[in-house]
């Protein structure tokens, strides 16, 4: 399904060690232990000028066993204004924690346990309602998606909104794919509630979290395609990071953003997707001096219920070729007739092809990106960073989620002598799901 390249995949966990001076919270009398480092309280007005560039002026809530809290504290500490570690969730603590600008670090592990707890589940809907950024450390952190969208489904169906059997279909459907999901343990989701209709999922690291909500509590965020959210009934977009491809120094950086939209429809029988996704490249060579440039890039989505509840309406670019030189235009025009809904965009490439691996009779989207590594000039695109577009449709029957699985690659290359070396790197199998009642 990926290419007849073989890859491999390493990774090296360090577990840093510290000693942290911790005190029992003296302010609260709460039925467990809360960690919380008085010199975490920093103050803007006399450190302004001593502040490291990536310090984000937010509170932190971190949950999770003793372990799990200190060495998030070890890591955030100087990151952050204020951090508070707790063993347990109760309303107290999420009236101090529900809003824009506040910061809920869950292990993933101390989530599963949890995971048949109802008024955990309302305390954790109650912060994403408010606009609590969530990131959820660890191999199960999918837990977190698959509880909100539980709870939107009982909503959706409590309302009138989705008919019985599509609540039933669907729920089904929540509990098996998302009870199959596991991340990496060093990577985790996150996901933050912008407004009614617009939310960021991040797969990856909380760093990258910590900076779009930085972006975001300073307006500096924007949304990551031509559509925005007035234009969708509903909007995510997902953010992809090293992290999660398990790739970084020396090879070079990968970032995948994909923006999905509830297309705004008038028929009852169907619903439409707008899928519209962007893979940046940095290489080594450029961002670390290593030599590595970027040799491939793989993009393959799937539906795992096609045919059934789903199916791919339309995708653009298909082939598209300017690896021998000179230059091409890359072209994305997709449509929905039926609705009146459109959306194009040209970009143009160079010493690199793009090669269309669709399928829909296979409910198959799939694009890889061939650069010329050995025989582009010294500034071509396999040194530089690079940005490639990309974008599909899915039709559902009415009421129904997207169920989009996403799967992500990039392969390196190295020159030597007498022939170069490649290293490639994937991502986890991502659940770019949009669903249409949360």
């Amino acid at each position: 399904m990926f290419g007849s390249i073989k890859w491999s995949r390493s990774g090296v966990i360090s577990i840093a060690t510290a000693i942290i001076a911790v005190i029992v919270a003296a302010t609260v009398v709460l039925p467990f232990t809360i960690l919380k480092s008085t010199s975490q309280i920093l103050d803007m007005n006399k450190i302004s000028k001593t502040v490291p560039h990536n310090f984000v002026n937010v509170d932190v809530l971190v949950i999770g066993s003793n372990n799990f809290t200190k060495i998030m504290n070890n890591y955030l500490e100087g990151k952050v204004k204020s951090i508070m570690c707790v063993n347990e969730l109760n309303d107290t603590i999420v009236s101090q924690y529900a809003g824009l600008g506040k910061i809920v670090v869950m292990d993933s592990y101390w989530l599963k346990e949890h995971s048949n707890d109802v008024k955990i589940w309302k305390l954790i809907k109650k912060l994403y309602d408010a606009g609590t950024l969530i990131y959820i450390r660890g191999k199960y952190a999918c837990e977190l998606l698959k509880l909100l969208n539980l709870m939107g489904l009982e909503e959706a169906v409590r309302k009138g909104k989705i008919s019985k059997e599509a609540y039933e279909i669907q729920r089904k459907i929540i509990i098996e794919r998302y009870s199959k999901c596991e991340i990496r343990p060093n990577s985790g989701i996150g996901i933050l509630k912008i407004s009614q209709n617009h939310d960021i999922v991040i797969y990856g690291s909380l760093r990258t979290a910590l900076k779009i909500l930085k972006k975001v509590k300073t307006g500096q965020y924007i949304t990551l395609s031509g559509v925005s959210p007035s234009q969708c009934e509903k909007l995510t977009e997902y953010t992809i990071d090293n992290d999660d491809f398990g790739t970084g120094d020396p090879y070079g950086d990968a970032l995948v953003m994909v923006t999905v939209c509830k297309i705004p429809e008038s028929i009852q029988k169907y619903d439409w997707y707008f899928y519209y996704i962007r893979f940046e490249t940095v290489p080594g060579a450029l961002e670390y001096n290593s030599g590595w440039e970027t040799a491939h890039e793989y993009l393959y989505h799937k539906l795992p219920f096609g045919g059934w509840i789903n199916w791919f309406w339309d995708r653009d670019p298909t082939d598209t070729d300017a690896y021998a030189g000179g230059s091409a235009t890359v072209t994305i025009s997709l449509s929905v007739e039926d609705v009146g809904w459109s959306y194009s965009e040209s970009y143009v490439i160079y010493w690199l092809k793009i090669i269309d691996k669709s399928n829909f009779q296979k409910y198959r989207v799939a694009w890889e990106a061939d650069f010329n590594e050995q025989k582009d000039p010294p500034d071509g695109p396999s040194t530089t960073s690079m940005l490639l577009k990309y974008g599909f449709i899915v039709k559902t029957l009415n009421g129904y989620c997207s169920f989009v699985d996403g799967k992500y690659g990039v392969m390196w290359g190295h020159p030597g002598w007498p022939w170069w070396s490649y290293k490639t790197f994937w991502t986890d199998t991502q659940y770019l799901d949009l669903c249409p009642w949360w």
